[in-house]
């Protein structure tokens, strides 16, 4: 890395500060999408299953309150009656309420869609049968009220009861496959965060690593060099530095001052052999 080498040493430390802090941004964000995803899709798993489920269980309370109506009124006195045919209307309004919250955007298939189409197709015509049988009824025309109901009321009846739980199940089965989705995607969130927490901890180290050969390593030649001129040895070689950072600065002071030292050693010797030559 020739461009590393010729950096000074503050800017190989925040060259290094910087490699680390990239990495650590990089794995918070992507911890935060991770988050962030996972949050999302709890909160459409709450929606679209959790919020659709309660708004089911409406309906078919709804409906029950609906059917038990017909078998109460039968053996209901005058004020039951009118009381079953006032909360009719009530029960209505609960079914047809929780049915437009599902319609409004809580099918997110279109399995979910088709069973809610069916049981809408049955329910509607459940809803029409009702009032036949209790004209019927009331005007005391009991055999034509009982063949009404087996052929319309309990017809359609059951059949949107059996729609309507076709519709449980098939959003049940879309519940599950959104929730294996999430835990999917939440395991593979996971695995991808802690890799990049792996590979920054491994760069961070590579990058200390680096750093600290790059300034001890000739730090330590210097020394060698410096514990040999402290000897008394200034015949040594100084060290041929590549860097061109303070490291290198030195060592090139040093060798002019070596330099100056063999240079005033030489003269001093020679002086000295011209004195013993006279």
């Amino acid at each position: 890395m020739p461009m590393f080498r010729h950096l000074r040493i503050r800017a190989k430390l925040l060259l290094g500060f910087a490699v680390v802090l990239v990495f650590l941004t990089a794995t918070g964000f992507v911890g935060w999408r991770s988050l962030r995803s996972t949050s999302d899709d709890a909160q459409s798993l709450y929606d679209h299953n959790v919020q659709a489920g309660i708004h089911l269980s409406n309906i078919e309370r709804g409906i029950w309150e609906l059917r038990f109506g017909i078998a109460n009124f039968m053996t209901a006195d005058a004020a039951g009656r009118a009381k079953i045919l006032n909360d009719q209307n009530t029960w209505y309004q609960q079914v047809d309420d929780n049915a437009k919250a599902i319609q409004a955007g809580l099918l997110t298939t279109q399995a979910e869609k088709d069973a809610f189409d069916q049981w809408q197709t049955m329910y509607n015509n459940y809803v029409q049968a009702r009032p036949k049988w209790f004209e019927l009824y009331s005007a005391g025309k009991i055999e034509e009220a009982a063949t009404w109901r087996a052929e319309n009321t309990n017809k359609w009846g059951s059949l949107q009861v059996k729609a309507l739980g076709d519709l449980i199940a098939t959003q049940q089965k879309t519940g599950g496959v959104t929730m294996n989705s999430v835990s999917s995607t939440s395991d593979q969130s996971t695995k991808v965060f802690l890799g990049l927490v792996g590979l920054g901890l491994f760069i961070g180290i590579m990058v200390a690593f680096l750093i600290a050969r790059a300034i001890t390593g000739p730090l330590h030649k210097l020394t060698t060099v410096n514990n040999q001129l402290a000897a008394g040895n200034i015949d040594v070689t100084m060290p041929n530095l590549t860097s061109r950072d303070e490291v290198y600065d030195l060592n090139e002071s040093m060798k002019g001052v070596l330099a100056a030292v063999q240079f005033l050693t030489d003269e001093v010797a020679e002086a000295q052999s011209k004195r013993g030559a006279a």
